[in-house]
């Protein structure tokens, strides 16, 4: 699915800034960010501003929570 797609590059990078995930994924900007609000808001991600972008990264927190044991 394309949010497992999106987890997945987050996860390989320390930071990620939206418009690279789509220049890497067969998805248009328009889906990705799509996905990745809808990730940030269940609190699977978390997104900080930096100058006109936003990064995002994994929230290990919450993803300690939901992964099985």
């Amino acid at each position: 699915s394309a949010r497992l797609a999106i987890l997945q590059y987050i996860s390989k990078s320390s930071v990620c800034i939206s418009g690279d995930i789509s220049n890497e994924l067969p998805l248009s900007r328009t889906t990705v960010t799509q996905h990745l609000a809808e990730l940030k808001e269940i609190g699977i991600i978390v997104g900080e501003i930096s100058g006109s972008k936003v990064n995002y990264c994994i929230n290990v927190d919450v993803l300690n929570k939901v992964r099985p044991l």
